[in-house]
C-alpha cells in the first residue's frame, strides 16, 4: 500500500473515530477493530494526552473530511426528496435535519415555496395581522422552523402595501422578534364590531349553496369580531333561506354550531332519503326559438329563464300582442286584456268573481285616486291573490326577466323588490327617498328603477325600491304596493281568504319581514331627502352628486347602533343648599296651550320626564322669528348654588388661525345640541321646572343651565377627538368645520365625521348645513382660501346701528366694533373720541368730534 492511500484511509479513519467519540464519551479508547485494513495504529484515548504535533497533524485533514461528508448527506437526501417529490407529483415537504442530532436539537421541516404558498395565505396589510403571525407561528411549532425561517416564509407571502411596507425596512438588521413587533404597529387591523355585524345581516345564503358550507362562512365572518356561538347561530338561523330548514333548527334549538351543523346535516340526509319527492304534472311542451343569452358572468339564472318578447297575434319578435299594430286575430276583452270573450261575458266583474269561487273579499283603496285609465268599479280591473296575498307576476329587468309569487299589500305606501332578485350588472338609480316603518325607523333601499310587470296577459308599468336582502324573508321576493295599484288603474284586489282590518297590515308584513322590531317593518312613510347646499363655484357645484352619496351612505342609510358608543352624563354639583323654587310665570291662555304642545313633544322624545322634585324653576315662552315658541326654563336660582365646570372654552381666534392654507370648507351644525348629553340620576331632580300642567325634570343636557356649555363642549371633543387632533376639524360647541386642501382628502374626511356622528346618534341641522364651499361665514368671519373678512350680515348690523344716545348705549356699540377692531387701521387712535366720553365723572356730550369718529369707525 502506498504512502498517499495510507494516508487517504487514515483521514476518513480519524473522522469516523472522531464521531464515535462523541456519541460514546464513556469509551476508554478507539477499537482497532474499525482501523483501514492492514493498518495496526492505535489512537489515544480521552483520558490520555495526545500531544500537540500530532494533534496539529490530524486537525486539518479531519475537518476536510467532515466538510466532505456533509456536503454528500445533504446532496443524497436532497436528491431522494426531489426524486420522491417527482415520482408522486405532489408537493411534499423537502425533509432536512439541522444541527447536531446529538445535541438533541428538535428537527426543522423545510417546505417547498408551492407549499408555503398553499398553507400560509397572502397578507396586503387590510386584514389583522396579529391574526397572520398567530397562523404563522403555529406552523412554525409544528414543523419545528427556527426564527431565521418565520422571516423568511413570511415576507415571501407579503403582498401589496405590506409589501411596500416592508421593502422600507432595513432587511439585513430585521430578526422574526423585531418583524413581529413592527407589522403589528404598522397594520393593527383594528375591526369595528359593527362591521362584523354588518357583514353577517347581509350574509344570506345562496339559492344552490351548500347549507353546511353557509354555516362556516357565518363562523369565518364572525370569527373577526370574536362573536358567541349564540350570535352565530342566530345568524345562521335567520339567514339560511330554507324555511323547512329554518323551523327544524329553531325546533332542536343548539347551543354551538358544530350541534347546528349536525342537525344540518341530519335533515338533508332525511329529506334526501326519506320525506317524499313532490310531484310535478307533466305540461305541455313550448317550443322556442332560440335566443341570444347575456354574456354577463355568474349569469346562471339567465340561462334558466330566457326572455322571449313574441307577439302570439302576428308571431313576430320585438313586441307583445297587447301592444301589436296589426288586427288581432280574436277578440280582445276591453276590462281584463284577455283573447277570447268580450267585456260583458269577463270574470273580473265583481258579481262573478265572488261567484267563480265562493267566499271572497273584496278590499278597494279609500281616500286615493287612480291615475289610471279604469274610474270605476265596474269597468276596473282587479288583482286575484291566493290565500297567502300572493300573485305571480313577470318582471321585465333589462334584457331578462324574473318570475316570482308577488305579495300584495296595500298597507304599504311603495313597491319593493329584493336585491338578490337583479341580474349581475344590473344598473338602477340612487334613491334619494327616505322610507320609514311603522315604528318610525328608516329602511335600508339601496336604489330604484322604473320597469314592467306582467301580471296574467296584462302589462304595468311600476316604480321599484330595491331592499337589501337581508331586510326582507327568504320567501317573499317582491312587493306590490299602493303606488303600483293607484298607478295603474286597478279598482282593488280580491283576497281568497277572510282578513281582519285591524291586523292586516301587520299580517303581511310579518310574513315579508319577519317579526316587526325596530330594523325590519312595513313600510308606512315615504320622504324626499332634503337638498344639500353644496358648493359655491362650477369646480364644487359639479360635485354635488358625490357628497349626496357620502352623505347617504355614512349618515342617512348608514345602520346605527342601539346604543351611542360615546355617552356622557352630567352631574349637578351645589356649594350649599338653599330653596330656590320659583313661582309658575302667569301665560296667556294661546301661551299656555302652545308650551303644552312642547311639554307633550318632550316627554315623547324622552327629553324631559314628570318630577316630584323639592324645588323648581319656571318656564319663560320666548317668540321666534317664524312667530313659533320656544321653551325657556330661569334657571338662575339654580346657576347661582352650582359649582361651575371650568372646562376650557374654545378660542375663536386660535380657531381661526387653524383654517390657513385651507381650500375647501363644510359647515355642520347640530340640532337641539345640548340634548345629546346625557343628566346624571341622582341630579336630574336639580332640573326640574313647574308649568300649569304639571311638574317636569331634564333627562337631557338643558339649555340656560350654567354648565351645559362646558359639558356640551367635553362630550363633543370626546366624539371627534381624532379629527380634531388632526386638525382636519375645528368646533365651537355646537358649530363644527371641516376644512382641507384638496377635494379627495374632504371627501375622506366627510365621510369618516358624517359615520362618526351617525354612530353617536347626534343629529344634524340640515337646512343650517352647507357642503365644500370655498368661501362661507363662521364665527362671524367670511372664510376663504388664506383670507379672513367681516361677514356681510354683521357689517351690515354694525352700520344700520343708530348713534348712540347716552354711554349705555355707546357701551354697547363699542363692544360690537371691538370684535371687528383687527380690521380697522389705527382702531384705538380713530376711537379714541368715543372711549373717552366712556370714562367715569365724564358728562356724556356728543359733539362733531365724536360724530365723526363713530362714522369713520
Amino acid at each position: 500500500m502506498s504512502s498517499d492511500e495510507s494516508a487517504d484511509e487514515s483521514e476518513q479513519t480519524v473522522v469516523r473515530r472522531k464521531k464515535q467519540f462523541i456519541k460514546r464519551r464513556s469509551a476508554p479508547k478507539i477499537s482497532t477493530s474499525d482501523a483501514p485494513r492492514g493498518s495496526t495504529q492505535r489512537y489515544p484515548s480521552p483520558t490520555q494526552q495526545v500531544s500537540r504535533d500530532t494533534f496539529e497533524q490530524v486537525r486539518p485533514a479531519a475537518k476536510m473530511a467532515a466538510l466532505h461528508i456533509k456536503e454528500e448527506e445533504v446532496s443524497s437526501e436532497c436528491e431522494e426528496s426531489n426524486t420522491g417529490y417527482a415520482s408522486q407529483n405532489t408537493l411534499s415537504a423537502e425533509r432536512i435535519e439541522r444541527g447536531d442530532r446529538s445535541a438533541g436539537r428538535r428537527r426543522e421541516t423545510l417546505l417547498h415555496p408551492l407549499e408555503v404558498e398553499r398553507i400560509i395565505p397572502a397578507y396586503d396589510g387590510k386584514q389583522s395581522s396579529a391574526r397572520w403571525i398567530a397562523k404563522i407561528e403555529g406552523y412554525a411549532q409544528s414543523y419545528g422552523w427556527t426564527s431565521r425561517s418565520c422571516l423568511h416564509y413570511a415576507h415571501t407571502r407579503l403582498t401589496g402595501t405590506a409589501r411596500k411596507w416592508f421593502e422600507a425596512q432595513d432587511e439585513g438588521s430585521l430578526s422574526w422578534i423585531r418583524f413581529k413587533q413592527l407589522l403589528l404597529q404598522a397594520f393593527p387591523g383594528y375591526t369595528n364590531e359593527a362591521e362584523v355585524h354588518f357583514k353577517l345581516a347581509n350574509r344570506v345564503r345562496g339559492k344552490d349553496e351548500d347549507a353546511e358550507s353557509f354555516v362556516y362562512d357565518v363562523q369565518r365572518i364572525a370569527k373577526e369580531g370574536n362573536l358567541s356561538e349564540e350570535a352565530i347561530i342566530t345568524y345562521v338561523v335567520r339567514n339560511i333561506n330554507d324555511d323547512k330548514l329554518q323551523e327544524h333548527l329553531i325546533s332542536k334549538d343548539p347551543r354551538r354550531c358544530v350541534d347546528a351543523v349536525s342537525c344540518i346535516q341530519r335533515f338533508v340526509r332525511m329529506r334526501e332519503t326519506v320525506l317524499p319527492k313532490p310531484i310535478v304534472p307533466m305540461k305541455k311542451e313550448m317550443k322556442l326559438l332560440p335566443v341570444r343569452q347575456s354574456t354577463a358572468p355568474d349569469s346562471e339564472d339567465s340561462l334558466k329563464i330566457p326572455f322571449v318578447r313574441r307577439c302570439f297575434n302576428c308571431n313576430e319578435l320585438g313586441h307583445l300582442s297587447v301592444n301589436c299594430p296589426k288586427t288581432p286575430k280574436k277578440s280582445r276583452c276591453s276590462k281584463c286584456g284577455k283573447v277570447g270573450h268580450e267585456s260583458s261575458n269577463c270574470a273580473t266583474s265583481t258579481s262573478q268573481l265572488l261567484q267563480k269561487s265562493g267566499p271572497a273579499q273584496i278590499r278597494f283603496l279609500e281616500g286615493e285616486q287612480s291615475t289610471g285609465e279604469a274610474h270605476s268599479t265596474e269597468e276596473a280591473y282587479f288583482l286575484e291573490v291566493d290565500e297567502g296575498s300572493r300573485l305571480p307576476v313577470t318582471m321585465i329587468l333589462g334584457d331578462r326577466c324574473r318570475s316570482s309569487d308577488a305579495l300584495v299589500d296595500l298597507g304599504a305606501s311603495v313597491s319593493v323588490i329584493k336585491e338578490s332578485m337583479l341580474p349581475p350588472g344590473f344598473d338602477y338609480d340612487e334613491c334619494k327617498r327616505r322610507v320609514f316603518g311603522i315604528s318610525g325607523s328608516r329602511l335600508s333601499v339601496q336604489g330604484s328603477f322604473q320597469t314592467i310587470v306582467i301580471v296574467e296577459d296584462r302589462v304595468f308599468k311600476i316604480n321599484v325600491l330595491v331592499m337589501a336582502s337581508a331586510s326582507m324573508k327568504a320567501n317573499v321576493d317582491i312587493i306590490l304596493g299602493r303606488d303600483f295599484i293607484n298607478g295603474n288603474g286597478i279598482g282593488g284586489v280580491v283576497f281568497r281568504r277572510e282578513i281582519r282590518e285591524a291586523n292586516y297590515n301587520t299580517e303581511l308584513m310579518e310574513n315579508a319581514f319577519g317579526e316587526l322590531d325596530s330594523t325590519f317593518c312595513v313600510i308606512d312613510q315615504v320622504e324626499q331627502i332634503e337638498d344639500l347646499d353644496v358648493g359655491d363655484s362650477d369646480e364644487t357645484r359639479q360635485q354635488k352628486v358625490r357628497i349626496e352619496q357620502i352623505f347617504a351612505k355614512n349618515y342617512t342609510l348608514r345602520p346605527k347602533p342601539k346604543e351611542p358608543p360615546i355617552r356622557m352624563a352630567v352631574e349637578v354639583k351645589l356649594k350649599e343648599y338653599k330653596p330656590y323654587t320659583q313661582r309658575p310665570a302667569r301665560l296667556s291662555f294661546y301661551e299656555n296651550t302652545e308650551l303644552e304642545k312642547i311639554v307633550q313633544d318632550m316627554l315623547a322624545k324622552g327629553i324631559i320626564r314628570e318630577s316630584n322634585a323639592d324645588d323648581h324653576c319656571k318656564v319663560v315662552l320666548v317668540k321666534k322669528k317664524n312667530n313659533t315658541f320656544r321653551m325657556c326654563v330661569n334657571f338662575r336660582p339654580l346657576n347661582k348654588l352650582v359649582i361651575r365646570d371650568n372646562y376650557p372654552m374654545p378660542v375663536i381666534d386660535d380657531l381661526i388661525v387653524k383654517l390657513r392654507n385651507k381650500r375647501y370648507f363644510t359647515a355642520l351644525d347640530l340640532k337641539n345640541g345640548y340634548y345629546h348629553v346625557d343628566v346624571n340620576e341622582n341630579s336630574k331632580k336639580y332640573l326640574s321646572f313647574v308649568v300649569e300642567g304639571g311638574q317636569y325634570e331634564f333627562n337631557k343636557l338643558p339649555f340656560g343651565f350654567a354648565n351645559s356649555p362646558a359639558a356640551f363642549v367635553r362630550y363633543i371633543r370626546k366624539v371627534l377627538e381624532p379629527f380634531i387632533a388632526s386638525g382636519t376639524v375645528i368646533v365651537f360647541i355646537d358649530d363644527f368645520m371641516i376644512s382641507t386642501d384638496t377635494l379627495e382628502e374632504h371627501y375622506e374626511v366627510l365621510a369618516a365625521v358624517l359615520a362618526r356622528l351617525s354612530d353617536n346618534h347626534v343629529k344634524l341641522q340640515l337646512n343650517k348645513c352647507c357642503f365644500l364651499k370655498t368661501a362661507l361665514d363662521y364665527l362671524g368671519y367670511n372664510i376663504s382660501h388664506n383670507a379672513i373678512t367681516p361677514s356681510a350680515h354683521h357689517v351690515q348690523s354694525v352700520q344700520s346701528i343708530p348713534q348712540p344716545i347716552n354711554a349705555h348705549a355707546l357701551r354697547r356699540f363699542m363692544g360690537l366694533i371691538s370684535y371687528f377692531r383687527k380690521f380697522i387701521l389705527n382702531f384705538n387712535k380713530i376711537a379714541q373720541p368715543l372711549y373717552e366720553l366712556l370714562k367715569k365723572d365724564v358728562p356724556f356730550v356728543f359733539d362733531k368730534r365724536h360724530v365723526d369718529a363713530f362714522v369713520v369707525v
